[in-house]
């Protein structure tokens, strides 16, 4: 292991700034909390550090913007000897021999070379001479595993809409392409068909309503750091970031990344997300998929065509029969024209359909091959639909929803299931379909039985939404004060608020909350949370919430009032 002190690694990592001496406006990788996230270290060793680089004159201090932030904050540069030290340590760097860790092997290279290597994977110089000068072993991100062909039926149609978003992948501009139908209409096999062949880092992830923003930054995160991008998951791990920031810090990263979103209308988190990454035009390709029309952008973003909308309507007459015979559907030749006419080429429609085996003839509306859907299935496996209608997540074990085998197999073949990586879910639109059929005391039911289901699989924070939903609000507060603060500064925090906020209060309660939103960065909710500790609590709860009280003024620069709430 190299020996390099603290203060030699905080002059690298200025070193790589030179270029904003005396800028009006600085990034935040300038400040103490820049730094010390970059270097990994706590902000109290950081100061320590600075503190003794500016007494021995290797680095001066000044007050600048800094990017993002809402008042002027202090910034480090480096001064002509701390640029000496910094110029010698590279040249170290690059002298020193090395074992560098690629994919094909371990090979021994000069350090010059290693730091060559990290720069194609995607740091910075100096993020790369950090990593030399650390460790005699250097790890390449690992790529992303070469992507297999998924075994699937196949796809049909859509050879429009195809060239259309191939030609839009091809081109600079615009950055953002939309995928606006109905539910079931192939929104997700469309965007899966396009983007299996994508040669650059390509991250989908399907949105749901229970999303949040701090879950969706985490996705992101642990997406970047795959690709050896570690920012962005250093900004959201400290306690109340700053989301502008972290907003700012994922949209550099993702700089010639794809990014898939798909529900887009499930989730008005990502909505807003998206409308920061669009705000600055970047090299980022997003793909959304939706069944309405995201607020994100403004129709004069459409005329100035700074984002491209493609309607999906049902599948042409020659895809819908291939689709239908691809199925073996049980329908004489004369009759499919009209299934199809019934059916206006919806692939979900004609899944069905074709699952079901009805006489053509009979079929006269879509809404009457929806309405078939129940047809000879028994009662345990519409009870089981129900349930699967109420999940949010998709369920990697069905067995323990009293699932069988051969039942399962009989509801993906009738297409009223899919079977994905992560585990089953019923389709969209055969969830709605239920869902606007099932009553109270049903629905309660069946989150009743969800929540045993999450109970089985130790999801927590999943059995407590249902046990919410199921009118359960006593085992749910049992449940939350439990498994809260192991949540409270995770990505799951948005998801542990939202449930907390649903049940009966107690300080117990009240003090996970508090954790939570001041980990979310909500004050304001933190501080209402404590005065009602403050009002109910015992004595050891009211001298707790003082201390919150103190550590948010604190946080937020009030130093003053921190005393007073202190004393």
């Amino acid at each position: 292991m190299s020996s390099v002190t603290v203060g030699e690694r905080v002059l690298v990592h200025l070193s790589g700034f030179l270029r904003h001496a005396d800028a009006y406006e600085c990034p935040v990788e300038m400040t103490q909390d820049g730094i010390a996230a970059a270097l990994a270290l706590s902000r109290a060793h950081v100061a320590l550090e600075l503190k003794r680089l500016k007494t021995s004159g290797r680095v001066q201090e000044r007050m600048a913007h800094v990017a993002h932030a809402r008042s002027r904050r202090k910034v480090y540069e480096l001064t002509p000897a701390g640029q000496e030290v910094a110029r010698r340590m590279r040249e170290h760097a690059r002298a020193r021999t090395v074992q560098l860790n690629e994919p094909q092997g371990v090979r021994q290279v000069l350090g010059s070379d290693a730091i060559e290597a990290l720069r194609r994977s995607g740091l910075r110089e100096s993020e790369a001479v950090q990593q030399v000068l650390a460790s005699d072993v250097i790890e390449l991100p690992r790529p992303d595993a070469p992507k297999v062909p998924v075994p699937s039926r196949p796809f049909f149609g859509r050879t429009d809409e195809r060239q259309r978003l191939q030609a839009w992948l091809a081109a600079e501009t615009p950055s953002v392409a939309v995928l606006i139908g109905v539910a079931g209409i192939g929104k997700t096999a469309l965007i899966t068909r396009l983007l299996a062949d994508e040669p650059r880092p390509t991250f989908m992830r399907r949105v749901y309503a229970h999303d949040d923003a701090h879950g969706l930054l985490s996705s992101f995160a642990d997406f970047l750091a795959r690709q050896g991008r570690r920012r962005l998951k250093s900004v959201i791990t400290r306690p109340a970031y700053d989301p502008t920031e972290a907003v700012a810090v994922m949209r550099g990263d993702l700089s010639g990344c794809v990014v898939a979103i798909d529900d887009l209308h499930a989730s008005p988190a990502a909505d807003a997300l998206l409308r920061a990454l669009f705000e600055v035009p970047g090299t980022t390709k997003i793909l959304v998929a939706t069944r309405t029309q995201p607020t994100f952008y403004e129709r004069s973003d459409l005329v100035a065509k700074r984002v491209l909308e493609v309607p999906l309507e049902g599948l042409d007459e020659g895809a819908s029969a291939e689709l239908l015979r691809a199925r073996g559907a049980p329908i004489e030749a004369d009759a499919i024209q009209h299934v199809i006419a019934a059916t206006h080429g919806h692939p979900l429609a004609l899944e069905l359909f074709a699952a079901s085996g009805l006489d053509a003839g009979a079929v006269e509306t879509e809404r009457y091959v929806l309405e078939t859907v129940l047809d000879g299935l028994d009662d345990s496996s519409e009870e089981l639909l129900r349930t699967f209608a109420v999940l949010r997540r998709p369920a990697r074990s069905p067995e323990a929803l009293g699932a069988t085998l051969s039942q399962l197999r009989r509801l993906v073949r009738r297409a009223l299931l899919h079977h994905r990586d992560d585990g089953y879910l019923i389709h969209d639109l055969v969830k709605e379909f239920f869902l606007r059929r099932i009553g109270d005391a049903a629905r309660r039911d069946a989150h009743a039985r969800a929540a045993a289901y999450w109970q089985f699989r130790a999801d927590g924070l999943e059995e407590t939404y249902h046990r919410i939903e199921a009118g359960d609000l006593d085992t749910a507060r049992i449940r939350l004060v439990e498994i809260g603060p192991g949540l409270a500064e995770s990505a799951r925090a948005g998801d542990l608020e939202a449930a907390l906020l649903r049940v009966p209060r107690s300080p117990r309660l009240d003090g996970i909350l508090v954790e939570t939103e001041v980990f979310l960065g909500k004050f304001a909710e933190a501080r209402a949370a404590l005065e009602r500790i403050g009002a109910s609590g015992g004595q050891l709860e009211r001298l707790r919430a003082r201390i919150q009280l103190g550590r948010i003024e604190n946080r937020l620069g009030a130093y003053k009032e921190a005393r007073v709430v202190l004393e």
